[in-house]
């Protein structure tokens, strides 16, 4: 019988506080779009009326965010709620999205790629994005949709 106390299953930590792979996405999300905003993380904290202490346990995937707090995120930083959540859902590379989005708070040019890419909503534009990428860097460039 499965653990009841892992609510989250296997994209969740050891237990229902602990956080795991989506709470991190969501961290670097919240940290990229308050960047985007230009705002500190002590502004935005004093906004939210939490320390900025918290709001980097947040951001760096430390502590789960609830969703009431995540909305009052989203107001804040002026964008919807499932800004944050997008392919969270469809997270099945956890290890290889997480270097990704660490790779991209410390390299400035992956920082501002990646924040250009999931601004495209149309997935043939992706599509084309991710083919022409594959072929530069001389890989096989399959005509797939993204998963």
């Amino acid at each position: 019988m499965a653990d009841a106390s892992n609510v989250d299953g296997p994209e969740g930590g050891s237990s229902p506080k602990d956080a795991g792979p989506v709470d991190r996405l969501i961290g670097k999300r919240v940290m990229m779009r308050r960047r985007e905003r230009g705002l500190s993380q002590a502004a935005l904290a004093e906004r939210l009326g939490i320390s900025f202490q918290q709001l980097q346990k947040y951001e760096q995937g430390h502590n789960r965010i609830t969703v009431s707090r995540l909305a009052k995120i989203a107001s804040e930083l002026g964008v919807p709620l499932g800004y944050f959540l997008k392919g969270a859902v469809a997270l099945t590379h956890a290890d290889l999205m997480q270097k990704l989005q660490d790779e991209a708070a410390e390299e400035f040019d992956i920082y501002d790629l990646l924040t250009a890419f999931l601004q495209i909503e149309e997935d043939d534009v992706r599509l084309m994005i991710v083919n022409l990428t594959r072929a530069a860097a001389g890989g096989h460039t399959p005509d797939r949709p993204l998963d």
